[in-house]
Parts: C-alpha cells; sequence; structure tokens
C-alpha cells in the first residue's frame, strides 16, 4: 500500500495540472459560458484534491472526520486545530468549499461568470499556500 506522502504527492500532482489548466484558460480575454463552467469544474476538482489531502492526513492523526454532520467544513476546522494548515489558509478553503457546494448543486446556468473568474484567479495563491502547510507530511527523497 502506497504511504501517506506517495498518496499526498498523487493527489497535488493531479491539483497541479488542473490548476495550471486554469491559469492557461484565464489568459483569454473572454470565456465563454462553458469555459467558465469548465473553470468551475476544475476549481471543484482542485477543491476535492484538497478534501482528500487532508482526509488522508486526518486519519493518519486518528482524527475522526467521515461520521460528523457538516463533515466537509469540520475537516477544515480540524485540520486548522490540529495544525495541519494555517487558519488564512482555513479561511481561503472555506471560500472554495462553499463555491464547490454551491457548484455541485446548481445549474450551470446560475453560474455568475465574473465570479467565477473572481474566484478562480485565487486558486494559485491559496493552494501554494496549502501546499506550503502540508509540505511537512510529503517525505523528501
Amino acid at each position: 500500500m502506497s504511504s501517506l506522502s506517495d498518496k499526498i504527492l498523487a493527489e497535488k500532482q493531479q491539483m497541479e495540472k488542473t490548476l495550471t489548466l486554469v491559469s492557461i484558460k484565464l489568459e483569454s480575454n473572454q470565456l465563454d459560458v462553458y469555459e467558465v463552467t469548465a473553470i468551475a469544474a476544475m476549481m471543484s476538482n482542485i477543491y476535492h484534491g484538497a478534501e482528500n489531502i487532508l482526509k488522508q492526513i486526518c486519519q493518519s492523526k486518528k482524527l475522526n472526520i467521515d461520521s460528523i454532520d457538516r463533515w466537509h467544513r469540520h475537516l477544515l476546522v480540524a485540520a486548522e486545530t490540529n495544525h495541519i494548515i494555517s487558519e488564512y489558509t482555513a479561511e481561503q478553503l472555506m471560500v472554495f468549499l462553499q463555491f464547490r457546494h454551491f457548484f455541485v448543486h446548481a445549474y450551470s446556468s446560475d453560474l455568475i461568470s465574473d465570479r467565477v473568474i473572481e474566484l478562480s484567479r485565487l486558486l494559485n495563491e491559496t493552494f501554494t499556500r496549502f501546499f506550503e502547510d502540508i509540505s511537512g507530511f510529503i517525505e523528501v527523497g
């Protein structure tokens, strides 16, 4: 079975590929509804990757998260409380959690293009900090 570090690195690699795709698309001057929807889906994917990593770390620390109502939010609180991520990162991830919740339950026609683009411009900073926060769980070598 893969080590925690291997699992984190595999998820991180997928997240970084998706971040690159979003960054490239954001260089376009005008995005149509299909491109905005694709960016929204990729943002949801990236956030989901962060949750996967945090769940793996919490499991390794024997923190039980899955059985709790509203576990998505509780995961971020537990990760911050247990010094897995910083308070700032937790706050930023909460914004993406709220967006992911909206995205999962909405129709693409409900997306507000300007809001999706605005939020997607926060991806690189947010997830650079996230990766820095979790770097202690990745074995180098």
